[in-house]
């Protein structure tokens, strides 16, 4: 029983297949597979790739596992972060799966490499030519599957890969799990996804645990007996003092975890302590 996500960012995927908890155990046993579409998938060509890219990330590509896939994050002229690029380097060109506002991402980068007078090109593919997808480790693959690119993936025990949208579906189809059972995986793991777990002024400080930065990405435990047990995107954080509440951080992406139960991400004030109890709006939002 297919059952489809009714809002948000992946509105119209497939959501669960009746049983989200058991989907999850099955991601961390490195069964199952799934069609990531609402993620955008680029390439970089031409022998100046890296060092152009390099400009626009947070991660020094120099010491990036750039044939076994990284997470880069993706800076904005403001210097702000744009995106988050799961990507690998085949030692030709570069592949990468874009968490951000594609295609808005995509044009932008592609708009930049052609300005740049470096021999790049940037080449954001349309959904009906190639598409993203989690791959468990132990999932078989058809014989006629043409994987493009594949890399580490740090949700569940799998890789990302990028191939042809019809034969993905042909994957996905021996054995589907859906997206509640990779966002809860994607949240525990603590792997951010913009702009949900973003704002204008996130910097890439934020999101990697770099000393001394204003606010830190957290993984917040959510109280299950609440109203709204996984409150809204962008809900504020609000830290009780002497009765009169201030806001201390925005909450990100929730999920039921089938493990942890309630889970969610937070940029919280870094002088904020672990163990530390926020609301969001009627929920109870315990920092880990």
């Amino acid at each position: 029983m297919e059952v489809l996500v009714p809002e948000g960012a992946d509105r119209g995927l497939p959501w669960h297949y009746g049983d989200p908890f058991h989907e999850q155990r099955r991601m961390l046993q490195g069964c199952g597979a799934l069609v990531l579409g609402s993620r955008g998938v680029i390439n970089l060509v031409g022998t100046d790739r890296l060092i152009w890219l390099n400009a626009w990330v947070a991660e020094p590509l120099a010491d990036a596992p750039l044939d076994r896939g990284v997470r880069f994050t993706l800076i904005g002229e403001d210097g702000h972060v744009s995106a988050v690029i799961h990507g690998v380097d085949d030692g030709t060109s570069f592949w990468g799966m874009v968490d951000g506002d594609w295609p808005v991402v995509g044009f932008w980068l592609q708009g930049e490499a052609k300005q740049s007078g470096q021999n790049v090109a940037a080449i954001p593919w349309p959904s009906d030519q190639r598409v993203a997808a989690w791959l468990g480790d132990a999932h078989p693959v058809r014989r006629r599957v043409s994987i493009t690119a594949s890399m580490s993936s740090q949700v569940g025990r799998g890789r990302l890969v990028i191939l042809p949208p019809d034969q993905a579906a042909a994957m996905v189809a021996d054995e589907p799990v859906g997206t509640w059972a990779y966002e809860a995986l994607r949240i525990a793991a603590r792997e951010p996804r913009p702009p949900q777990d973003t704002d204008a002024k996130t910097t890439p400080a934020e999101l990697s645990g770099i000393p001394k930065p204003t606010r830190r990405l957290r993984l917040v435990h959510l109280d299950g007996s609440a109203p709204d047990p996984t409150p809204t995107i962008g809900t504020p954080l609000l830290e009780d003092a002497k009765k009169q509440p201030f806001e201390v951080g925005r909450l990100g992406s929730t999920a039921q975890h089938y493990e942890q139960g309630p889970i969610g991400l937070a940029l919280v004030s870094a002088d904020i302590p672990r163990g530390t109890t926020l609301r969001a709006g009627e929920t109870a939002a315990r920092l880990a």
